[in-house]
């Protein structure tokens, strides 16, 4: 990383000279074969730029050209480089934001796919996906679940594997669960960590104030045989790593974690996330780390065991992972979490109103349709069916949202449909059709007019 930020490697000239100073250093020291480029650039706090004075998104591209570049030198100096990338949990994707202007991981992820297509490439720029899967708090339970915010913790394995797969799928950069001329894409957790309480026999290490949620050094973790909810707090330190470790390694693709950090920092504003105090004495979960590390190299973790999930859930045998009904494959359409479709199935021939509300799981577009149905409101095949209005526009992620049709009479006696098409915004190639049920619009009485 640089300090400040401003010295992230924005040119050309800036990323030969990064890109240098990183093959000498594997030079230097043969023994490391691992190296992750630049730390969370899709934060300001580590990369500046992240967006043009026009408020357009400048960082993914920057980080792309300088991946590639990298690539290319650190493969001619050593086949076997692993060169990781780096992305932060959380992100604002508000370029006039106060403080904290940044990108959420998957816009950035979907963002550097957009430029890599652009650059025309024909290699990778990545070996291995390296991301900090942090949760929203310390005693947020790892397998916690973030569908409806950008954070892309540990329980959001989907949504990361989704990222990648939106912004490189059918490119020439593999990404995990697809390898691309015998290349495949691990995924790397390069830092997570649960910050704790100062036990009072090191209190007098530490010094400031603590300015987040921690979870208990030590305590009694979970009693044994219960099944804790996802919106729980965990008990303590050790449980946190243990549960961390465990869902980790039972995740498709996922081949790497680090725990974030190794000994506390002594200002309490820092990170107290370590396995050792800050006089590097071992915390009261060190011994749980240790413990679940030698169950992974055992191939002692049961996976359909895991906590937060169905006992007995079918999962990916450990070291050779698949997408599986736990872990599924990425999505080929999109989310809709909602949809409320008129209550009326007979309106007045005067109604010129027709729309209804809908919310989906992720930004996307939309194309609606009022179309006109067969006699007996039977279902006319697509080339046949008539539309007689429509509709486009946008949805924000969980919002729920009007689509209203342009007002007008609909010709009564005769039967109608609303549908909409979504097309996701990360992935132009995911869509999905959802179909209201069925109206009639009555023909007028005798003796009115339509007037």
């Amino acid at each position: 990383m640089g300090a400040p930020p401003r010295d992230a490697p924005g040119t050309d000239g800036d990323r030969d000279d990064y890109c240098a100073f990183v093959r000498a250093a594997l030079a230097s020291y043969p023994q490391v074969r691992d190296v992750v480029i630049w730390n969370e650039p899709n934060k300001q706090y580590f990369w500046l730029p992240q967006y043009s004075e026009s408020d357009a998104s400048v960082a993914p591209a920057a980080y792309v050209a300088l991946l590639a570049r990298c690539w290319d030198v650190l493969h001619a100096f050593r086949a076997d480089v692993n060169l990781i990338t780096s992305t932060s949990s959380r992100g604002g994707d508000n370029p006039d934001a106060s403080s904290n202007v940044s990108h959420s991981p998957q816009r950035f992820v979907v963002a550097m796919g957009q430029a890599y297509r652009a650059s025309r490439r024909t290699r990778p720029i990545f070996d291995t996906v390296g991301h900090h899967p942090y949760g929203d708090t310390a005693r947020e339970r790892p397998w916690r679940r973030h569908p409806l915010s950008s954070t892309i913790g540990l329980g959001d394995w989907d949504k990361l594997v989704q990222a990648y797969h939106d912004a490189f799928a059918d490119t020439s950069q593999p990404n995990p669960g697809r390898c691309v001329a015998g290349r495949c894409a691990p995924i790397w957790y390069m830092e997570n960590g649960y910050q704790t309480t100062v036990a009072p026999a090191v209190a007098g290490l530490y010094s400031g104030s603590e300015n987040v949620t921690v979870v208990p050094a030590d305590g009694p973790g979970d009693p044994a045989g219960s099944v804790p909810d996802e919106r729980s707090v965990a008990p303590d330190h050790a449980t946190q790593l243990t549960d961390a470790i465990r869902l980790a390694t039972c995740q498709p693709y996922v081949g790497a974690y680090f725990n974030f950090m190794l000994a506390d920092e002594r200002n309490l504003a820092g990170w107290q996330s370590g396995l050792l105090w800050a006089d590097w004495s071992p915390k009261p979960a060190f011994a749980a780390f240790a413990a679940a590390a030698a169950e992974v190299r055992a191939g002692r973790v049961d996976c359909a065991a895991l906590k937060g999930f169905p006992a007995g859930s079918p999962t990916a045998a450990t070291g050779a992972p698949q997408a599986n009904a736990l872990f599924p494959g990425p999505r080929t359409d999109v989310p809709v979490l909602r949809t409320l479709w008129p209550r009326a199935r007979r309106f007045n021939w005067r109604n010129d109103l027709w729309r209804f509300r809908i919310a989906a799981g992720e930004d996307a577009v939309y194309a609606a349709r009022l179309v006109e149905l067969g006699r007996g409101g039977r279902e006319l095949a697509a080339r046949t069916a008539r539309p007689r209005l429509r509709a486009r526009g946008s949805l924000k992620r969980a919002y729920l949202t009007w689509v209203v049709f342009e007002r007008r009479r609909l010709a009564p006696g005769r039967h109608y449909r609303m549908e909409i098409t979504l097309t996701s915004v990360a992935s132009r190639a995911r869509t999905v059709l959802v179909a209201g049920p069925a109206f009639y619009v009555a023909r007028p009485a005798r003796g009115r007019t339509g007037r």
